[in-house]
């Protein structure tokens, strides 16, 4: 029997921590189910003020514009982004909103994706797992270049 497609050929995702910050709970519920079906492990947050409290802990945040909390889901991107436990952690955006000034704030706030709804819970883990590769695969070191090679050999 062969495995979904959404689980082979992937980063692997047991032990990656992810945080759903959605007041929401059928979506919330849905998403974490699935996310937990590809081996990820889910925190969830009903509000803005928990997901901040939870954030530390995660390896990626996604999360609605507009959830409950003293705050919105934009700001939260923000604090987050601005934070020091929190900067470089991916965060993603998926929103029922298909405003462009929401994007554009989402974006200025420092999301490294924006998804809208409806996003099929497949697309999300491929979204994540990108937001995670760009984040741990280091940037190629500059190679020195051959005339630099050539000149230390001279000498």
């Amino acid at each position: 029997m062969s495995s979904p497609s959404w689980r082979r050929n992937a980063l692997p995702t047991s032990g990656v921590v992810v945080l759903l910050v959605d007041s929401h709970d059928d979506s919330r519920n849905m998403y974490a189910e699935y996310l937990r079906a590809c081996w990820f492990t889910v925190r969830a947050a009903d509000t803005t003020d928990l997901g901040l409290l939870y954030a530390a802990h995660a390896d990626v945040v996604v999360t609605e514009i507009r959830v409950r909390g003293s705050f919105d889901g934009v700001e939260l991107v923000r604090r987050l982004k601005s934070g020091d436990d929190t900067h470089e952690t991916p965060i993603l955006v998926l929103t029922g909103s298909v405003l462009e000034s929401e994007q554009a704030r989402a974006v200025a706030a420092g999301c490294d994706r924006f998804l809208s709804r409806p996003c099929a819970p497949a697309q999300l883990v491929s979204e994540i797992r990108a937001a995670l590769v760009h984040r741990i695969v280091p940037k190629p070191k500059t190679a020195p270049s051959r005339s630099t090679e050539l000149k230390r050999d001279a000498s």
